[in-house]
């Protein structure tokens, strides 16, 4: 049987409204989602999923690189 995992079950999935919209703009101005992370003292994979959340509803800027730089 192959046993079932819960993935990312330490990530913090609550962002306010507010929030969202300046990780948003702060992405679409170029900055790195890891300095974005600090800014909002949040793990950076937290930042990556809402910026995965606002790209599937259309509000990330693309990038040369993608939506993602690493």
């Amino acid at each position: 049987m192959n046993e079932q995992v819960i993935i990312l079950d330490n990530a913090n999935f609550m962002f306010g409204k507010v929030e969202l919209a300046h990780i948003t703009k702060f992405h679409n101005e170029g900055m790195h989602y890891k300095e974005i992370a600090k800014k909002f003292k949040r793990e950076p994979l937290e930042i990556v999923l809402a910026l995965l959340h606002q790209a599937s509803e259309g509000k990330v800027s693309l990038r040369t690189f993608g939506y993602i730089q690493v």
